[in-house]
């Protein structure tokens, strides 16, 4: 049977025990041996916990050609380390976007009173800043406000 060699070689590629997978579907040790010999037959709901501790699909384990067990090992750990990139990337985001939102919506405030107190007062002089920071905000300013034709 295919798919009990398929179980056998990516646990061992991906160095685990027999041992662990006993334990990890809730299997004394030499019934599991039996198991991965043939000698006791998986229930689907089995077969589905041996694919999650493995980490690969049904159609993986059930697989005629899964290739170099090895190479499946590899590419599933690689993939475990792309998901927890990607995990760290979305936190990453979920606690820069508000400050980022905060640091804009500060910025027009600024940018917007500043603006204010100079059309109000008709002087440019009120407000001292570096030529830079006026060109920024002046930037800012004209994307937010264009200027109607």
């Amino acid at each position: 049977m295919k798919y009990l060699e398929n179980i056998k070689s990516i646990r061992k590629a991906k160095g685990l025990t027999q041992q662990e997978m006993s334990e990890g579907i809730g299997m004394a040790k030499n019934n599991y041996g039996k198991v991965e010999n043939g000698q006791i037959e998986l229930t689907v709901s089995r077969l589905y916990q041996i694919a999650d501790i493995l980490g690969v699909s049904i159609v993986t384990l059930l697989g005629e050609h899964v290739g170099d067990a090895q190479q499946v090992a590899e590419l599933e750990k690689e993939n475990a380390v792309l998901k927890a990139d990607l995990e760290r990337a979305k936190k990453t985001l979920d606690i820069l976007l508000p400050m980022a939102e905060n640091t804009f919506d500060s910025f027009f405030k600024v940018a917007k009173a500043l603006q204010d107190k100079s059309t109000s007062t008709g002087s440019k002089d009120e407000v001292e800043l570096s030529e830079g920071k006026k060109q920024l905000i002046k930037s800012v300013m004209d994307s937010i406000f264009p200027e109607e034709p």
